[in-house]
């Protein structure tokens, strides 16, 4: 399994998960839907799902575990868009 396709699964459990709260829902389907989008290059879409990560990332209403999940996510992200 690619690194894309890991960080994918990761964000779709995120989706998943009952105890995720709306707005992180949201910020995580529009990373999503960035990583998805074929019409860039992959670092730069991976840097987009990045930003689109770390603006919720602190938010104080987010289960623990999904933020260790964003963090997974957000490290794989970041290996992504250093290899171009």
């Amino acid at each position: 399994m690619n690194d894309i396709n890991l960080v994918a699964q990761i964000l779709n459990e995120v989706l998943k998960d009952r105890h995720t709260p709306r707005n992180i829902k949201q910020a995580v389907s529009n990373a999503l839907k960035v990583l998805e989008d074929n019409s860039k290059e992959l670092p730069v879409r991976a840097s987009i799902a990045i930003s689109e990560i770390e603006r919720i990332i602190d938010d104080p209403n987010m289960p623990y575990y999904i933020r260790t999940l964003l963090f997974q996510a957000v490290s794989k992200l970041e290996e992504i868009s250093r290899s171009a």
